[in-house]
């Protein structure tokens, strides 16, 4: 007597084992995901001190300039006087020469002020970046650790087979808009030369030719963005799941 074994329920079973173990895994890369999140998030915080300290650079910029302009345009004309005299060979004026080593002083003082300044937050920022560098080394963002939901074995196998199949459809549909218009180019070429009379040929069979072509060219782009969109939905689903 022959004896079967009805292997029905144990693949059942298998399938929920292997589908429980597959919501672990999705699990454990969210909790991945989370933990990264948490040790990045000074991340932030530094970033938004290092634009203070770049903005705190442009004021004193800003304020240097503003101070200094006038000052380097009051120097300008009291050295184009004093070349003035010179050249006259008139004697020396006391008070404009005062006056220009005064202005060369505040200058140099502001200058000296500003490249402090400069440097301070150069090396504030600096340590910051060194900082961002040494938390971000080893640690992918979670937003790529979230992407392995959409991968084997994460990812639904279900998902997964309509993912290839819209991949697919955007392949013949990609390659359908190639075909679609280079042979669009071609009637069109064709029915420019029949208006110009440079090629023989009856202007309604090359005006049918190309209008076919334009219909199926658009139809292969309908259809390439649909696909794209399918494609989109289905990537969303399997990281949502």
């Amino acid at each position: 007597m022959t004896t079967f074994t009805d292997r029905r329920c144990t693949a059942v079973a298998d399938t929920s084992e292997a589908d429980s173990e597959r919501m672990r895994k999705r699990q454990s890369i969210r909790e991945k995901a989370g933990r990264d999140e948490l040790t990045l998030a000074p991340i932030a915080l530094w970033k938004a001190d290092i634009e203070s300290s770049q903005q705190r650079v442009d004021d004193a910029t800003d304020q240097h300039n503003t101070a200094c302009v006038p000052w380097q345009d009051e120097l300008g004309r009291l050295e184009e006087l004093a070349v003035q005299r010179i050249g006259q060979r008139l004697p020396a004026d006391p008070e404009g020469d005062s006056r220009r080593a005064e202005l060369l002083a505040l200058i140099n003082e502001a200058n000296k002020a500003l490249e402090e300044t400069i440097q301070r937050e150069n090396e504030t920022q600096g340590e910051l970046r060194r900082k961002i560098h040494q938390l971000q080394t080893g640690i992918a963002p979670p937003s790529v650790t979230l992407m392995r939901l959409a991968q084997p074995p994460a990812a639904s196998p279900q998902l997964l087979a309509e993912l290839f199949v819209a991949k697919q459809r955007i392949a013949f549909a990609t390659a359908r808009v190639k075909a679609a218009g280079v042979g669009l180019r071609i009637a069109e070429a064709n029915l420019d030369g029949i208006r110009r009379n440079i090629v023989s040929g009856e202007l309604a069979v090359h005006t049918h030719k190309a209008n076919c072509w334009r219909a199926e060219l658009e139809a292969g782009e309908a259809e390439q963005a649909a696909a794209l969109t399918e494609a989109e939905r289905v990537h969303r689903a399997m990281i949502d799941e």
